[in-house]
């Protein structure tokens, strides 16, 4: 096959840093069985020169990141939003729900914070301060920047259904709830969200066809509506009034898919109004004033790249 014992050598050095190439071996050890290398010659082939061209372009790439990774840490400020399944399926994206609201506000932030979502459906204000703490514990709360309580479309439903709620254990659990947060020494924001009106109607046909109890009516909404916005006034925290924003739009009930989970409309209703209340009472974390994480691909310097990164990072 080989007419002479170099070519045979030649091929396979060809072959031994190919091997390399593809992750088989390291870049030092050219394979060579059939004779001994000199010590620090580079490989004279076109493959090899291609080798020692990307190991060590790689040498200098990965002494640069290390050293950047010990010094620098980068961090994405996080809003969080606590909730019941009006939060939870914030996330969804379906042809009956649109894109939840949840997820409009993940987009409107990606580049410049983190959008934590924690909704648990079914829960009532006496299980969701339990379980606040346990979230909490989870983010690191040196860049939690607001934190929004969107809790009170179960505690409001009838005395039977486990998940009620009296009155006057729904204001305290709130409170306690902006205490655990401010208790927390964080310079975190906090916002209030009402319960929004329930479609009485709706939810009735869709607890028929699912032959379950009849466990809400739209008479009791109110109540816990007053409540919350009492307790926010007190705590002096700002109060977004879904409650009413929503019934002030026409045909308000077809932003609802069942009568208490919002339609495609609701969703984007309950984007703007958060968008709008944030505009109003914390300006800084207006999306748009906002700095993102990362430069611009405009901003970078496609020979001196790392520049435009190290900028961005914040001290850690």
């Amino acid at each position: 096959m080989f007419s002479t014992q170099d070519e045979e050598e030649q091929s396979l050095r060809e072959q031994g840093v190919a091997q390399n190439i593809y992750g088989l071996g390291s870049f030092d050890d050219t394979y060579s069985p059939s004779f001994e290398r000199e010590p620090n010659k580079r490989p004279s082939t076109l493959w090899g020169k291609l080798a020692r061209s990307v190991q060590d372009s790689w040498k200098q790439f990965s002494q640069g990141f290390v050293e950047v990774s010990h010094k620098k840490a980068l961090k994405y400020p996080s809003l969080l939003f606590f909730g019941d399944s009006l939060t939870e399926y914030s996330q969804h994206v379906s042809p009956s729900e649109g894109v939840g609201w949840g997820a409009l506000l993940t987009s409107e932030y990606s580049t410049k914070a983190e959008v934590i979502v924690r909704g648990f459906a079914g829960y009532n204000t006496r299980w969701a301060l339990y379980m606040l703490p346990k979230v909490l514990q989870a983010i690191d709360l040196s860049y939690l920047k607001l934190v929004v309580i969107f809790l009170g479309a179960n505690d409001c439903t009838l005395p039977d259904s486990p998940q009620h709620i009296s009155l006057e254990e729904y204001a305290s659990n709130l409170f306690k709830m902006i205490k655990v947060v401010r208790n927390q020494q964080v310079h975190a924001e906090l916002l209030l969200v009402t319960a929004p009106p329930l479609v009485e109607e709706l939810w009735e046909e869709d607890c028929r066809q699912k032959n379950k109890p009849v466990l809400r009516k739209a008479s009791r909404v109110e109540d816990y509506v007053s409540a919350c916005k009492r307790v926010a006034a007190e705590a002096q925290v700002p109060c977004l009034d879904l409650w009413t924003s929503i019934q002030q739009q026409v045909h308000w009930q077809t932003f609802f898919t069942d009568g208490l989970h919002f339609a495609e409309k609701g969703n984007k209703h309950v984007f703007e109004q958060l968008k709008t209340i944030i505009s109003e009472k914390f300006p800084n974390l207006i999306a748009e004033r906002m700095t993102p994480v990362f430069p611009h691909w405009t901003e970078i310097d496609p020979i001196h790249f790392t520049d435009a990164f190290d900028k961005f990072f914040i001290a850690s």
